[in-house]
């Protein structure tokens, strides 16, 4: 772990990674064990106070499931509305997987409908030769 680096970055860095582990509902113990360091080492990332070596930064970025870049330069609002956004499509994507089974039921019906009507067509036009 580096020391060093601009007290800004670090901040911003440190409460991004404060918001992501929250939001995946992790502890601080928890995430510092995966990345193999104290907890003490941890809190002070997350409060800036420590920079991160980039291994550990992609590291975070795979606990988290997010990218380096998301790492450094989170919004907060954003990412709130992202996952808003990425809920919304995964309801509307299930109403239409929803409906497609619907439709397929529909059709496969119609499908034996219309073998049915055949059949007797044909039945009724072989009576009348």
């Amino acid at each position: 772990m580096m020391d060093h680096g601009e007290p800004e970055t670090n901040k911003r860095i440190g409460r991004n990674i404060r918001i992501l582990r929250e939001q995946k509902g992790l502890r601080q113990r928890n995430v510092s064990t995966l990345l193999g360091i104290t907890p003490n080492g941890y809190g002070k990332i997350e409060r800036g106070e420590s920079s991160l070596t980039v291994e550990r930064l992609e590291l975070l970025a795979q606990i988290f499931g997010v990218s380096v870049p998301d790492i450094i330069h989170l919004d907060p609002e954003q990412s709130s509305q992202h996952r808003e956004l990425i809920l919304a499509y995964e309801e509307k994507e299930e109403l239409i997987r929803q409906e497609m089974a619907g439709f397929r039921e529909q059709l496969q019906l119609l499908q034996e409908k219309v073998l049915q009507h055949s059949r007797l067509l044909e039945s009724l036009m072989g009576q009348k030769k």
